[in-house]
């Protein structure tokens, strides 16, 4: 075999070889871009149904994974988040206030959300005797200050106690989310 016929065999088995190096990273990466889709497409048409199922603050349920802000009687926003860690990282955040406004993200706020829900839980419960939790003057009050100066920090403080529904579409608009037509 001469050298040429050498030369010319190696250069097709290394073209093979790059070809099929690039459709694999080809259909891998279709693969990853669909299933990007997907997790968007479900999780959001998912949101908008639980969200747009109430215009009150009492008839939306922390159990549908809404998450509420504000009071029953004045201006609140649910909200609804959900993130990927499989590979990538993708995330989404629908949000709709007491005027019937909407907002999008797909920021990755990364546990800011449990972050801020779990100690205003526990502090409600404490202050409530929820669930068998008892409120002792001496021992708890330093506990519920101790999370309050904490959450005080967080946005998520700012919607808990917003006055107006333009502190609301604020708070959002400061915090990564844009007005959004469902």
């Amino acid at each position: 075999m001469s050298s040429k016929s050498r030369n010319s065999r190696a250069f097709n088995i290394f073209a093979f070889g790059f070809v099929l190096i690039v459709i694999v990273y080809l259909c891998t990466e279709f693969a990853f871009q669909m299933r990007i889709r997907n997790f968007y497409t479900q999780n959001e048409s998912r949101m908008i149904e639980t969200l747009a199922s109430s215009d009150s603050f009492d008839g939306l349920d922390a159990r549908d994974g809404v998450m509420m802000f504000g009071t029953p009687v004045g201006p609140w926003v649910a909200l609804m988040y959900a993130d990927s860690h499989n590979g990538s990282i993708e995330s989404l955040a629908l949000a709709r206030d007491s005027d019937g406004n909407w907002y999008h993200s797909t920021y990755h706020f990364c546990g800011a959300f449990s972050g801020y829900i779990g100690p205003r839980e526990s502090i409600r419960k404490v202050q409530e005797g929820v669930d068998g939790w008892s409120f002792d003057e001496e021992n708890d009050q330093e506990f519920i200050q101790d999370y309050q100066s904490a959450l005080t920090s967080k946005p998520w403080w700012a919607l808990d106690h917003a006055a107006t529904e333009a502190e609301v579409r604020g708070v959002l608009l400061d915090n990564h989310f844009a007005p959004y037509e469902p």
